[in-house]
């Protein structure tokens, strides 16, 4: 099957069929499997509406934020890493950052101060700060300026412990 066949224009088909052909060459389970699960997905999407839309739109959702397809010149020709479709680096809308991996607040409840202290080492400093914008723990606009993870630590402690501390004075004992 060539691009001519199909009116002149190499559709993502024509890509897909000659990428699968020549994975057969030199994987032919692998390219029974994916010719497989394509059909089956294709199927679905043709019968089912619901399904034609959840696609659609976890298609569209990944389309224009987390890959960049880069130029290729031949759609037939053997898959180069220039044609490949790369990950674009993932970087948040500005102003907007991710939600934290999960509440300090919980945490804290269930293993403590020095389990919290532990659970908040093991993360990365970006998602330490994810952690301090989504629970408003950077009042005085310092935290997100911090290069050492400790200190961002240190701050999540202090203001998980003082949170979780307020109003004690009118519990009874």
């Amino acid at each position: 099957m060539t691009s001519r066949s199909l009116g002149g224009a190499a559709g993502p088909q024509v890509h897909a069929v000659a990428a699968i052909e020549q994975l057969a060459a030199t994987d032919g389970v692998l390219a029974e499997v994916l010719a497989a699960l394509t059909a089956v997905i294709a199927e679905q999407a043709l019968q089912n509406s619901g399904f034609r839309a959840r696609l659609n739109e976890v298609l569209a959702n990944g389309r224009g934020r987390s890959m960049e397809a880069a130029p290729c010149e031949d759609p037939i020709a053997p898959v180069a890493p220039a044609c490949r479709s790369v990950p674009a680096k993932a970087r948040p809308k500005r102003g907007r950052r991710a939600p934290g991996p999960w509440d300090p607040y919980i945490v804290y409840a269930e293993v403590g101060e020095e389990g919290l202290k532990d659970r908040l080492s093991q993360l990365e400093l970006e998602q330490l700060r994810d952690i301090i914008a989504e629970h408003g723990m950077n009042t005085d606009g310092l935290a997100m300026r911090w290069t050492k993870a400790e200190r961002v630590v240190g701050r999540i402690v202090e203001r998980v412990v003082d949170r979780a501390a307020k109003g004690d004075a009118f519990r009874s004992a």
